[in-house]
């Protein structure tokens, strides 16, 4: 077996996300009541003030750090590791590379900034399906302004990219996609255009912040979102993670790489199985194991002890 772990992105969180962990883990428990707020959030909000960016994503990596810590104490350490946007923060945490402070700082800073990029700003993103790379990007060009941008924001998997831009423009584009019958776009529920260029102050708030801190070199292989490439020694992972808050998310190139490297085993760390149903496109033989609360941890664990 060759085994990755990946962090899963916004989307795939869910009302009491590390709640049976808290019941069931002393570390859990610690480690949340360290971070009340983010524990009440977690365990007891509603979606829509869970879902909102700057809430999400410090409470997906406070998930993501105690799903890692339980099974790095169970001996499962992965032969490398990714995530999807913010869960590449998770990745980092799982890597080394990252404190538990730092991180968990860092999730807060970011989601507040990315929050703030979009004031003043209407945009949105949608998903485009049966439609190629190239066509895509042609209609990205053709309805993209100086001051109206739409882009690539994701490539999620086979047959699936998501763009991401400025709404109006976005409608037209959906217009003539929807009259040339060329492909099918669903908008997504998300606060604007993450991924894009109109994150670029977002982007500048996490350099300031980075500069702040001490990145160590990660301990396992991370396939980064912005290239779909394995993490090198002489990495500038501060000026990654710059770009990866401002740039398309290379999802599907980054699960293909781990595959090219063998990779046969994927623990999903998050709800909704959207990982798994990405993975499924791309390789009917890998192995996904979910893992998003205390009882799907357990088979996880017991599945990767088998071996």
């Amino acid at each position: 077996m060759k085994l990755a772990i990946l962090y899963g992105g916004q989307g795939s969180q869910q009302i009491g996300m590390g709640k049976s962990l808290y019941d069931h883990f002393e570390q859990a428990k610690v480690f949340y009541d360290q971070y009340a707020d983010i524990r009440e959030l977690s365990f007891h909000s509603d979606l829509e003030t869970l879902s909102k960016t700057q809430h999400t994503q410090p409470c997906m990596v406070a998930f993501d750090i105690v799903m890692t810590d339980i099974l790095q104490q169970e001996g499962i350490v992965p032969d490398m590791t990714a995530g999807l946007s913010i869960g590449e923060y998770g990745a980092l945490y799982g890597a080394k590379v990252l404190s538990q402070k730092d991180v968990m700082k860092i999730a807060q800073v970011r989601g507040k900034a990315m929050e703030e990029a979009l004031v003043g700003k209407d945009t949105m993103m949608c998903a485009v399906l049966k439609m190629e790379e190239e066509e895509i990007l042609s209609y990205c060009k053709k309805y993209s302004t100086r001051d109206r941008k739409i882009e690539i924001t994701n490539f999620n998997t086979v047959g699936q990219i998501v763009i991401g831009g400025d709404r109006e423009q976005m409608m037209k584009l959906m217009e003539e996609v929807k009259e040339n019958k060329s492909g099918k776009m669903i908008p997504l529920n998300v606060s604007g255009a993450f991924h894009t260029s109109y994150m670029k102050p977002a982007g500048n708030v996490l350099q300031g912040l980075f500069e702040q801190m001490e990145f160590d070199m990660p301990n396992i292989p991370i396939v980064w979102n912005v290239n779909g490439e394995i993490s090198q020694k002489n990495d500038d992972i501060k000026q990654i993670m710059v770009q990866q808050v401002q740039q398309s998310v290379h999802f599907y190139q980054s699960i293909q790489k781990m595959i090219e490297e063998g990779m046969d085993t994927f623990i999903e760390i998050g709800f909704g199985n959207v990982l798994q149903g990405f993975i499924r496109k791309i390789s009917k033989d890998s192995v996904v194991l979910p893992c998003f609360d205390y009882d799907s941890l357990q088979k996880t664990i017991e599945y990767v002890k088998k071996g």
